[in-house]
């Protein structure tokens, strides 16, 4: 079985073989799942570990001064959680970054729109992930993972709304429940598109011509961290940073609340019980805490998170600049698909050969994986179909037609979409 695809990897891997043979794409045809519609193809976001010693020492020349800020003392969290559930309890709290944040990035935005260089002549300054003066971070969306199953909630009448203005997208970070709509406007005098990309739910690509233009859609499954983004005024490979993007998770219920300026949050009505909470924002790994919430007694849940890597992009590209890939090689990147498991197969060299090989998949795009020692018993009690994160240190491509390569020593990063309640 595994001669072609081991042989091919290996001849790829040292440029002996330009193209995979036949076989070897029949092989891997027959061994991944069938591939999702078209319009269901997507992109995801890679991950290093490297950031260059210059971006180090700017991000602590900019975090001693956030600690010299005064900050004021912290009044009680404003509500904001949607109507949906009878009052019950009251949680609220705040996240903070655990160590330095994230170098923020100037992105010359000037000639990728009409009139991108007059809303920002001196460049746009994205912050991956914004602090205070206390390291509290803002947007970062807290949320009822586990615990409410039994439980069915009504969506609101009233929709969510999303706004292009001044070529960002507003808010960065939201949830929505299942079935409620969900409005997105532009408020800009240049054509947007807004671009949902998905797991679970459908994927939808539509354009906004006009200033007060809008098109409405809802979610049909829960599912965290859907991307949206516009592809007219989207950076291109290896500009430094995102520009005009969103995160919308989706849930089956209403019990959420994103951080405020201060990191602050409040959840209300949530009925008595015990639940696992997540606090997720997008540049960081998520945490997860187990609560138990009482009648008539507040709960004070304070989340500590800590930074994801800078963002590798453009190992997913159909067609990415060759220099992407020797950027990355030999350093460690994150890759989010679904897993298919290789039964058998072993590689010899350049491959570790005592590993556990696995074909993560995206759309129909995949990467040749190798576990770490333990990784395996962890995912394979996964349910089939997973979207999960995987870590490892990238080996280089293997063909010449599409975004497919090689990583070595993978441990299981984050389980994304599966892990939400049907």
């Amino acid at each position: 079985m595994d001669e072609h695809l081991r042989d091919n990897v290996e001849l790829l891997l040292r440029g002996s073989r330009k193209a995979p043979s036949p076989e070897f794409a029949a092989r891997m045809d027959s061994l991944l799942r069938p591939p999702p519609p078209a319009d269901r193809r997507r992109r995801f976001l890679p991950i290093t570990l490297v950031a260059t010693a210059a971006a180090a020492a700017f991000a602590l020349i900019l975090w001693i001064a956030r600690q010299d800020q005064t900050v004021a003392p912290l009044p009680a969290p404003s509500g904001s959680q949607d109507a949906g559930a009878q009052d019950a309890g009251v949680m609220s709290g705040t996240v903070t970054l655990r160590g330095l944040p994230p170098p923020r990035k100037l992105i010359n935005v000037a000639g990728m729109g009409l009139h991108t260089g007059e809303a920002y002549p001196n460049g746009l300054t994205y912050d991956p992930v914004p602090v205070d003066g206390a390291n509290r971070i803002q947007g970062c969306l807290v949320f009822v993972r586990k615990g409410l199953e039994g439980h069915s909630f009504t969506p609101p009448k009233e929709p969510k709304r999303v706004e292009f203005d001044r070529y960002l997208i507003k808010p960065r970070m939201m949830a929505i429940m299942v079935g409620q709509d969900l409005v997105i406007e532009n408020r800009d005098r240049e054509v947007h598109n807004a671009h949902t990309l998905p797991w679970h739910n459908k994927e939808t690509n539509e354009g906004l011509e006009t200033v007060g233009s809008s098109i409405t859609r809802k979610f049909t499954q829960p599912e965290k961290g859907i991307k949206v983004k516009c592809d007219i005024h989207y950076p291109p490979t290896g500009s430094g940073g995102d520009w005009e993007v969103a995160w919308i998770t989706v849930l089956s219920h209403p019990f959420y609340a994103v951080t405020d300026e201060h990191g602050r949050f409040s959840i209300k009505g949530i009925p008595a019980g015990k639940y696992t909470i997540e606090a997720w924002q997008e540049h960081c790994v998520s945490v997860l805490k187990g609560v138990e919430i009482k009648p008539d007694q507040p709960l004070v849940l304070d989340l500590t998170l800590e930074a994801r890597p800078p963002i590798a992009y453009g190992l997913w590209d159909s067609s990415p600049d060759q220099d992407t890939f020797k950027a990355f090689q030999g350093k460690q990147v994150e890759i989010r698909g679904d897993i298919a498991f290789l039964p058998g197969f072993r590689p010899s060299t350049p491959l570790v050969r005592d590993r556990q090989y696995v074909v993560l998949t995206a759309g129909k795009t995949w990467a040749l994986c190798g576990l770490a020692s333990g990784e395996e018993e962890k995912i394979q009690g996964l349910p089939k179909g997973t979207d999960m994160i995987l870590r490892g240190t990238f080996k280089g491509r293997v063909t010449t037609d599409g975004a497919h390569f090689v990583m070595e020593d993978c441990r299981l990063s984050e389980v994304l979409g599966e892990m939400f309640e049907k």
